[in-house]
């Protein structure tokens, strides 16, 4: 399955590459003095009837001016190589291409179509070397060339290699491609790590959660990783990527939700039922997206106040560090009478727990004693071994 996604991806780049090169050389060859008219002349006649698809007439004409020239301008070599791949004649096309780099070690467009040769031969390593050597002469410019790099390091099994060229594009701040991620996930998933390409894959399936592609891969991941459920859920997103009706977005986005892929989820589901935004707002906290979980969470308590929702605000809070915000609202429910009064001291003695505040420690732990009758006996021998460690006061 890998091969096959690898090949296909491959390409699509291989010709984009050719025709972006060959096209650009033409035009500097048309204001370039060293090019005598009669070399220009062959040079225009071989376009034109590469132009017509014409290939027999093409590969003749340079021919006859590789036979008549010892010294070839760099566009010849160009011109007669991609003529040649064109023609399947792929081997010869490869010699051409390594003696236009001798001659030529400096030349990027031949470099590159060295590359295409390489791959286009069957030698993998050496296009995926050709294609870095191209991008890093280049000035790290080009992540297409990249992208083509890593590419044919997997197809000669070199998952590592390929690996680390992606994380640069990455690393790099490069607008991310889908399928620099999907190549990403397989070659992990070569490398038998699942958890991760999971790593990779699922935050990817935020940022693209119409891909089908990526749900799959993350699905087969998931299996690999014994994460049955996961890997159902994600296929069953797979399928229903091209769902049009509003239960099936419904379902579709609980299931983002469930695979943590938390923006996704709250993007396709059309119903703003509050539980859904409560499960959103869970989701955003277990992913350690607090500032957007907070703000999610203070929107619902304006909407419809509740103690639960206050209580998930001071969570968030304390997590974010602001632990006096968060002291203030625990403190509210404290003092009210209810499910989360109790919950809310608890949360108070290990704020001051943490703060190694040990009197409030003691002043509260004596507050949740009077309140919870149920942990009384646990509550006052706490209250025992921190009597022993008060320092004194004053």
């Amino acid at each position: 399955m890998v091969n096959k996604v690898i090949k296909t991806q491959f390409s699509v780049i291989l010709t984009i590459i050719l025709l972006v090169v060959l096209g650009s050389s033409f035009q500097a060859v048309a204001g370039t003095n060293g090019v005598s008219a009669a070399d220009y002349k062959i040079f225009s006649q071989a376009k034109q009837a590469l132009d017509n698809q014409q290939f027999e007439i093409a590969k003749t004409l340079m021919q006859q001016y590789f036979q008549e020239h010892q010294n070839r301008h760099p566009y010849a070599y160009e011109l007669y190589g991609h003529v040649l791949l064109l023609t399947d004649a792929t081997s010869l096309a490869l010699e051409v291409y390594k003696n236009s780099v001798a001659e030529y070690p400096e030349h990027l467009n031949l470099i590159q179509n060295l590359a295409v040769a390489y791959s286009r031969c069957s030698y993998p390593l050496d296009a995926a070397k050709t294609y870095l050597q191209v991008y890093k002469l280049g000035g790290g410019t080009k992540p297409t060339i990249a992208f083509a790099a890593a590419v044919w390091y997997g197809r000669a099994s070199e998952y590592g290699q390929a690996i680390t060229v992606l994380q640069g594009l990455l690393n790099k701040g490069e607008v991310i491609r889908p399928d620099w991620i999907l190549l990403l996930g397989q070659c992990h998933l070569q490398q038998q790590d699942s958890q991760l390409a999971i790593n990779v894959l699922l935050p990817a399936a935020g940022q693209f959660p119409n891909n089908e592609k990526i749900w799959r891969m993350l699905a087969f991941s998931y299996y690999h990783a014994d994460e049955k459920e996961n890997a159902a859920a994600a296929y069953q997103i797979a399928n229903a990527i091209s769902a049009e009706s509003a239960p099936e977005l419904a379902q579709l986005g609980a299931l983002l939700l469930n695979l943590g892929a938390t923006y996704s989820g709250a993007t396709i589901v059309t119903a703003d039922a509050l539980e859904l935004q409560d499960r959103i707002v869970y989701q955003l906290i277990k992913s350690g997206d607090l500032e957007v979980a907070l703000n999610r969470a203070l929107a619902l308590q304006r909407q419809q106040p509740s103690a639960a929702r206050e209580f998930r605000i001071g969570r968030i809070l304390g997590r974010m560090g602001r632990l006096p915000e968060a002291e203030k609202v625990y403190l509210k429910l404290a003092g009210r009478p209810g499910e989360f009064q109790v919950k809310a001291q608890w949360a108070l003695v290990l704020l001051s727990w943490d703060a190694a505040n040990w009197h409030k420690v003691y002043q509260r732990l004596l507050q949740l004693e009077r309140l919870n009758l149920q942990m009384k006996f646990h509550i006052t021998q706490l209250i025992e071994i921190v009597k022993r460690i008060l320092p004194p006061e004053g």
